[in-house]
């Protein structure tokens, strides 16, 4: 066995959490399937098929809340000074959306890829895209804790009369409020550590103790890159005060129009709710699904959730009803996951996996700088040029890199 080489009780955790995350997928899928099944299914799908023309409105909100949300993520990385085109950054959001809705534990894979898009997508190097990146999901959640807090305050009254029916005890008004520190406390704590500019130089420090030749050569080649992701972070939070304000607001907003989304298939699915009643539910249930993240966009736990709901608001039909709403609400996330790894096979195939490949060759896509200028050179004489690399030699390089494993970073 070589120094290298992982050993067997780390290999074999690393299988068992693998395995342990689609098992629990499975969980997940097969209580969806307990959902639908509990349902009167021609019910569920007459009610489906009666939306007609109006289940394209339905997906507007979904619209507004990419819309939302791109414009929060640019509004908040102006500090890096670079223009970053909606359109791109769009497509980056919807590429990584689109991982971590369908895959078990797809936010690790997501935060992972998104760097790599930035930098192929938008431009900007792979320490900024990090730092990007970590802003995004700062304000995220910053922003999630908000919306929770207000359903709870625009709700309460509704909640308070629904506390026993729903959770058995006086006091959800209370619960759903406190619960808005989970989510807003994680963000405040994530500004606090990465605008003093020490999170990612921590993570290589820890990385750096782990007895791998191999890891340890290559993060050496790193550290800048690492000392650059918290110098960019720290720039985005410290120099975009207003900036992140403008992006939490937005967030906010997307949020919201999430809510908008679930009243408005509730109300076309024939149930009398109010707006206010949608959201205070809808919030607290959005947290459950960020906490059980390894079920792919909280499949079968939050699809019960719905379910109760109506039930517990004494919908008429509620079974057939909370079928046909996830029904519609899973067909809108299918279509979205669809989308995003439309843009992923795009990126693979085309600029970003080329552009991967070739830096991973050594081969440098920027232009190389001017040879200084030689005082002892004839004024009338060019200066000798440096030899280039030919094409058959770059396409060599580029060929046997691909057989290479990816590494995560280059300073940019």
């Amino acid at each position: 066995m070589t120094a290298d080489a992982p050993p067997p009780a780390r290999a074999k955790k690393s299988l068992l959490w693998v395995a342990s995350k689609w098992a629990l997928a499975a969980i997940a899928v097969g209580l969806l399937g307990r959902t639908l099944v509990n349902a009167d299914l021609r019910r569920v799908l007459a009610l489906v098929s009666g939306l007609g023309p109006k289940a394209l409105l339905l997906c507007v909100p979904a619209m507004l809340v990419l819309v939302l949300e791109t414009l929060a993520w640019r509004a908040s990385l102006a500090p890096l000074g670079r223009p970053l085109r909606y359109r791109s950054l769009a497509q980056v959001r919807l590429a990584t959306e689109g991982v971590l809705m369908s895959l078990p534990g797809g936010v690790v894979l997501a935060e992972w890829l998104m760097p790599l898009l930035l930098r192929d997508k938008c431009g900007l190097p792979i320490a900024e895209g990090a730092a990007a990146t970590a802003a995004r999901k700062w304000l995220v959640m910053r922003s999630h804790g908000i919306y929770i807090a207000l359903s709870a305050v625009l709700g309460w009254g509704f909640l308070a009369a629904r506390s026993r029916s729903m959770i058995g005890i006086e006091g959800l008004p209370v619960v759903v409020l406190v619960s808005a520190l989970l989510p807003f406390g994680a963000a405040v704590a994530m500004e606090l550590a990465m605008s003093r500019g020490a999170v990612a130089t921590r993570t290589w420090g820890l990385l750096a103790r782990l007895p791998s030749r191999r890891l340890s050569g290559w993060l050496e080649g790193q550290k800048h890159a690492f000392e650059a992701t918290d110098g960019q972070f720290s720039r985005i939070v410290n120099e975009g005060r207003a900036t992140s304000l403008a992006g939490t607001a937005l967030f906010v907003g997307a949020w919201m129009m999430e809510s908008v989304e679930a009243w408005a298939i509730a109300r076309a699915l024939g149930a009398p709710l109010g707006f206010t009643e949608v959201l205070a539910f809808e919030a607290g249930l959005s947290l459950v699904r960020s906490l059980v993240f390894v079920a792919p966009s909280g499949v079968g736990v939050q699809d019960m959730g719905y379910v109760a709901f109506f039930g517990s608001m004494g919908v008429p039909d509620a079974a057939a009803i909370g079928g046909a709403f996830v029904v519609v609400k899973r067909a809108r996330e299918i279509v979205w996951i669809l989308v995003g790894w439309f843009f992923v096979a795009v990126y693979m195939r085309k600029g970003g996996h080329e552009v991967a490949v070739v830096e991973r060759a050594g081969v440098s896509l920027a232009p190389a700088p001017a040879p200084p200028s030689d005082p002892g050179a004839s004024a009338t004489g060019p200066a000798p040029a440096r030899s280039a690399r030919s094409p058959r030699s770059v396409r060599a390089r580029t060929t046997s890199a691909r057989r290479a494993p990816a590494t995560w970073a280059s300073a940019g």
